[in-house]
């Protein structure tokens, strides 16, 4: 359900964006009481549809993210499909999209040619390394970016233990380490500590 007294209630958003960081951007305006409009391939949807757990058919964490959001099949591959996607950005407050880098520009819908028609819109961009740079190209997640940035961390196995080791035998808190090598000595210190707890 849209939040019809929310700050955000008047606003019209079109999400055109699948699996995580589009959707909660989209989801937080919605909480705050825009009407988001969620655009999928008709065909497949979301991916993010495929998830599990489920219930009841339904993927938990597509429905949380999704909620009260309404949705309208296009085939953004066609012509028509992108037609309608720019009739519906015309009359939108907010465009959000993930595709890769250029993507929008290829189907003749930049931030440029939406103003044009929109001159007050609001458009987000969301991909895994920026719509420039060197690694614009690359497709990636948030867990590939935190890799990348160094600040992701994994578990150790099971049979590994941890360094320095402070945990009490009776806890079971998870032991962590730092996926690179060339990890700062702040973080090596921090994970040390919360072990210890």
């Amino acid at each position: 359900m849209t939040n019809s007294h929310g700050p955000l209630a008047g606003v019209r958003v079109i999400e055109a964006g699948s699996m995580y960081a589009a959707p909660t951007a989209g989801r937080m305006l919605r909480d705050f009481g825009a009407e988001v409009i969620k655009v999928e391939d008709p065909t497949s949807g979301d991916f993010a549809r495929q998830w599990q757990p489920a219930h009841e058919g339904m993927a938990i964490g597509f429905a949380r993210l999704n909620s009260g959001k309404r949705s309208v099949g296009l085939d953004l591959r066609r012509t028509e499909g992108r037609d309608i996607l720019k009739r519906l950005v015309a009359g939108a407050d907010v465009f959000i999209e993930n595709f890769r880098p250029g993507r929008m520009e290829a189907w003749g819908m930049s931030y440029d040619e939406l103003k044009a028609t929109n001159p007050g819109l609001v458009m987000t961009r969301v991909s895994g390394f920026g719509q420039t740079g060197p690694y614009r190209e690359r497709p990636g997640f948030g867990t590939v970016a935190e890799t990348a940035g160094r600040t992701r961390r994994r578990p150790l196995p099971r049979s590994a233990s941890p360094t320095p080791s402070r945990a009490s035998p009776r806890r079971t808190a998870p032991r962590w380490r730092c996926s690179t090598a060339a990890a700062p000595a702040s973080a090596a210190r921090s994970t040390s500590r919360s072990t210890s707890r």
